[in-house]
């Protein structure tokens, strides 16, 4: 599994949304995350924050 893959189930993100966050074309999204391309190192760095902050947001929410 790639790191841009294991980043979007991180975030809960779909291929379709990557997408248009990322401002990138849907393909380009499917050969990251399947790693007939290499993701750059912005956009990982990109993903990691996210990861992070969504990480965040469910340590912090309560589901009672």
């Amino acid at each position: 599994m790639t790191e841009f893959k294991k980043l979007m189930e991180q975030t809960g993100l779909s291929t379709r949304g990557a997408s248009l966050l990322m401002r990138v074309r849907f393909d380009t999204i499917k050969n990251w995350k399947q790693g007939k391309a290499r993701t750059p190192e912005q956009i990982l760095k990109q993903m990691r924050r996210y990861a992070q902050a969504a990480e965040r947001i469910f340590n912090e929410t309560r589901f009672d």
